[in-house]
């Protein structure tokens, strides 16, 4: 009977940790890729039949952070003002967010991960989350995904959506100078 017992708490162990299934066109990254588990969830989703998903493993406690991701072409977004939207929503996890990058070569010359407002804890509807950057005319390659910086937790996310929008529409990430200020530490708030 004991025997029984530990036999179907080791086949619940290890479905728990089953691989999810892969999204064509996402990479699963990271500091620590491998204490999480990413991918494709049918049974939670904004719209559609699927979101993405990464939840971190509870046998692999991490002081890093995993990501799901894309890495694109910057095609018909260069020189041009790009905000990218998607929906999140999150059970238990210390931080989550939408990122997005934009390389030239091996530079990146617009980055913001929500670090200045990222979820916390549990969000039980979908947030809408978004981030404005420029794409300079000589960038060639666009990033984006979503990360989960936590000991505990997942996050989904769906329903990405790129667009141009006009200069009039401010850039996300947090105060930008026009220009070096303040640069012998002189002047104070």
């Amino acid at each position: 009977m004991v025997r029984m017992m530990l036999m179907g708490s080791l086949c619940l162990s290890l479905a728990a940790y089953a691989e999810l299934p892969q999204a064509a066109g996402w990479i699963r990254a990271g500091s620590h890729r491998d204490k999480y588990d990413m991918g494709v969830d049918a049974t939670v989703f904004m719209s559609g039949k699927a979101s993405g998903v990464i939840r971190t493993r509870a046998d692999s406690p991490t002081e890093g952070f995993g990501t799901y991701m894309q890495m694109v072409p910057v095609g018909d977004y260069a020189g041009k003002r790009v905000r990218l939207t998607a929906f999140l929503k999150t059970k238990d996890v210390e931080t989550a967010a939408l990122w997005f990058r934009v390389d030239r070569g091996q530079e990146s010359v617009a980055f913001d991960n929500m670090g200045d407002r990222p979820l916390k804890g549990t969000t039980k509807e979908w947030t809408r989350m978004f981030i404005v950057l420029d794409v300079p005319a000589d960038a060639d390659r666009l990033a984006f995904g979503v990360l989960l910086e936590s000991n505990k937790g997942t996050v989904w996310f769906d329903d990405f959506k790129f667009e141009v929008v006009d200069k009039t529409v401010p850039l996300t990430g947090g105060e930008r100078a026009a220009a070096p200020a303040n640069l012998g530490f002189e002047t104070t708030k």
